[in-house]
């Protein structure tokens, strides 16, 4: 029924519409956070006849026999392979062919009803190897741009920092202290908090100490008190100094470990 609707709609100038889900996705950020901002799905629709103007059945066509092959008569390699799925479904090497694809399931009259229309919807059919990417992003839309992401840095120095920052301002200061910067983890969050930022590098302690850890992990160069052999917990906290110095007797905050003669990694 695929072969003689799609005929009638060739021979009588009639559209054979496709309209299926390109995901929408922001790329601005991706070099920062190393994905994209997800913002759902925009509707794109074609006329195949528009622009495949040949059809034919089981014909071979590299080392596949489609149950439909729709062709360009300008140029048969660009193709649409037309599958009914009654009783067989694609095969994995078929899928994973990089070829286009509909496959359109046949399971009641209400299935055939949809091919008769000729406007296969994204519930109708299966949709692969389309070039499925949405519009251009205008910045508006970017959501990952409203909110806050914990920036953990670790300078030259081998002190150590983490903020709760907009993208926009990571990346800003990213690009500025390039140089100085030798490691970035950047940890998105869920969570709300009232502070925008954290004090000497150390506010948010849970997150921080397991960045410290991860960097020791990735061998990155990071001194911190807490991370050192002599570290205590200062039960005085004051003046932003959490870590009390075994050695030294003295309460420290993390980043003088940095300029510590004494410092040993526990």
């Amino acid at each position: 029924m695929f072969y003689e609707t799609y005929q009638k709609c060739l021979t009588e100038n009639e559209p054979f519409y496709i309209t299926f889900n390109a995901p929408k996705k922001c790329q601005k950020y991706k070099g920062t956070i190393r994905k994209h901002c997800d913002l759902g799905y925009v509707q794109k629709s074609f006329d195949l006849t528009a622009y495949y103007s040949h059809i034919e059945v089981e014909k071979r066509h590299d080392s596949f026999i489609p149950d439909l092959l729709l062709t360009r008569q300008t140029n048969p390699e660009d193709s649409i392979y037309i599958e009914i799925a009654v009783t067989h479904f694609l095969s994995e090497k078929k899928e994973n062919s990089g070829k286009r694809i509909i496959e359109i399931p046949l399971n009641s009259e209400e299935d055939v009803e949809k091919i008769y229309k000729a406007d296969l919807q994204q519930s109708d059919a299966l949709f692969l190897g389309f070039n499925q990417e949405s519009e251009p992003i205008v910045d508006a839309e970017c959501k990952c741009q409203r909110k806050k992401y914990f920036a953990f840095h670790v300078w030259d120095s081998g002190k150590s920092w983490l903020g709760l920052e907009y993208l926009a301002d990571i990346q800003t200061k990213m690009k500025k202290y390039q140089d100085k910067i030798l490691y970035t983890n950047i940890i998105e969050t869920d969570l709300e908090f009232e502070n925008s930022s954290s004090l000497m590098g150390y506010a948010h302690g849970d997150i921080f100490i397991a960045q410290l850890k991860l960097a020791v992990e990735n061998k990155v160069p990071v001194k911190s008190c807490f991370l050192c052999k002599y570290s205590g917990d200062n039960y005085n906290y004051v003046e932003n100094q959490p870590i009390y110095c075994k050695a030294k007797k003295m309460a420290c905050n993390s980043n003088q470990a940095a300029e510590c003669d004494w410092y040993r990694l526990a």
